[in-house]
């Protein structure tokens, strides 16, 4: 009967597994040193190839 809780218990938590990786939305604005927005400024998460540029208005979004 133990086995088979533990079993039970294995199954649920792999079966979950996927609902823990949840998207993340990361946006920004890109300015200068006098606050000034910056546009077409490549951003880039790091260690992926997930990338975007700022717009007119120095806003990104990922």
């Amino acid at each position: 009967m133990r086995k088979l809780k533990l079993l039970w218990l294995a199954v649920l938590l792999l079966a979950t597994q996927p609902l823990w990786a949840q998207p993340r939305e990361v946006t920004g604005k890109i300015t200068d040193e006098k606050g000034t927005p910056i546009a077409g400024v490549t951003v880039q998460e790091k260690n992926t190839r997930n990338g975007t540029s700022t717009d007119a208005n120095g806003m990104f979004h990922l």
